[in-house]
């Protein structure tokens, strides 16, 4: 007999409860949503303040919790200006503008995201000494060495939010030499070939994106090369090559 009379109290309490919340719920649907009072819910008979802490943890009152974000892709097309150096005699340590080019896919949550890119770029070295520097030949010692070359480059960045649109961006970037020329033909003609660089080159990248209107980005970074591009042809073969690059991009988003 105990355990029915306390099974059918239980079930009283219950019955109270259900229909004290629904109640509760209907007068915050008709007050556009008024938060519950702080100090809790009251239920009609017993008089016990029983779901007032559950409704202040669903309106927030306790834990300010945002609801769950999914990830956002971004797709489109960059282009802008490529100031890169060889910073290593003979090269003079001087920035040249070149132009920078291609696509990139983003995917971004509430605060970080993951960006790739393949990117075309230009660049153009000059030598500050003449091509037969220290050469045992002395058919030119005048001319200074002069290249140009095209690269294609994969970044792989990871981004952190620092204030709404404008994310920090840092990861490695992959570089291959597709062609290069010695323009105005001062080393080939002392040294018989122009394949000084070696094809493959390593970067670490950092740099700051910002959103703007209308789907578009301003993006400045900075890339330290990591790896040696001598391709040990030139006479000083023992000096280290590392290629330094400035960009300043536009993005436009696709989709």
């Amino acid at each position: 007999m105990k355990r029915v009379h306390f099974t059918s109290i239980l079930l009283l309490l219950l019955l109270s409860c259900a229909a004290t919340y629904a109640q509760e719920r209907g007068d915050g649907s008709a007050q556009n949503g008024t938060k519950a009072n702080d100090k809790g819910i009251t239920t009609g008979r017993s008089g016990k303040r029983i779901l007032g802490a559950v409704n202040e943890y669903n309106n927030g009152d306790v834990f300010r919790s945002k609801p769950f974000v999914p990830g956002t892709s971004d797709f489109g097309v960059k282009a802008g200006v490529n100031f890169q150096e060889l910073a290593t005699s003979p090269f003079a340590p001087k920035l040249t503008a070149g132009i920078v080019g291609g696509l990139y896919f983003r995917r971004y949550w509430r605060v970080t995201g993951v960006k790739i890119e393949a990117l075309a770029s230009s660049a153009h070295y000059v030598s500050k000494e003449p091509a037969a520097y220290y050469a045992s030949s002395a058919k030119d010692t005048v001319s200074k060495s002069e290249f140009k070359a095209i690269y294609l480059s994969v970044p792989v960045l990871g981004e952190l939010r620092l204030y709404h649109e404008i994310y920090i961006e840092i990861g490695p970037q992959y570089s291959h030499l597709m062609a290069s020329s010695d323009k105005n033909g001062a080393f080939s003609h002392i040294y018989g070939k122009s394949d000084i660089f070696f094809k493959s080159e390593f970067s670490g990248v950092i740099g700051i994106e910002a959103g703007l209107p209308y789907g578009l980005k301003i993006d400045a970074r900075y890339c330290k090369g990591l790896t040696d591009v001598n391709n040990s042809i030139y006479p000083q073969a023992y000096l280290q090559w590392t290629i330094n690059t400035i960009q300043a991009t536009v993005s436009y988003n696709l989709y």
